[in-house]
């Protein structure tokens, strides 16, 4: 579904793949925040050449836990989903934490707070990735 609604999806996911060979470090977690079936957290982990890291992939919907347990088995080492809100989880340790698609679901008066908590948990040089569908209200920008 997000594949047709989303153009560059595809890209974006091999995008964030990149990044994480560049800016992962060894020891550290790696986390998806609106996980939905793992994607990015099976890209990460693909694309993964630290050593001794987590994956932790976080939803808050049960169907979308469900889906990415069956992405990610057999292909992800070290792996752990969360069925959680976002909002109510801790960051530690991070070295990646990426927000595809996810932040535009997230009420105005509590991005500040995720976006300062996921600052407060990243390791000296660690990497916060954001990418959100945007519209422009000019129709030759918007295509």
């Amino acid at each position: 579904m997000v594949k047709r609604s989303v153009p560059g999806y595809e890209a974006m996911i091999q995008m964030v793949g990149l990044v994480a060979r560049t800016y992962g470090k060894d020891h550290t977690n790696y986390y998806d925040l609106g996980s939905s079936t793992g994607a990015i957290t099976l890209a990460l982990a693909l694309n993964n050449k630290h050593n001794n890291n987590k994956f932790i992939a976080v939803d808050n919907s049960p169907q979308m836990v469900k889906k990415c347990q069956r992405n990610l088995s057999g292909k992800v080492d070290n792996f752990e989903i969360v069925c959680a809100d976002i909002n109510d989880i801790s960051i530690e340790n991070a070295s990646i934490v990426v927000l595809n698609l996810t932040l535009q679901f997230v009420d105005v008066e509590k991005r500040s707070k995720l976006i300062k908590k996921i600052y407060d948990g990243l390791v000296p040089d660690g990497v916060l990735i954001i990418s959100e569908k945007i519209h422009f209200d000019d129709k030759e920008n918007q295509k």
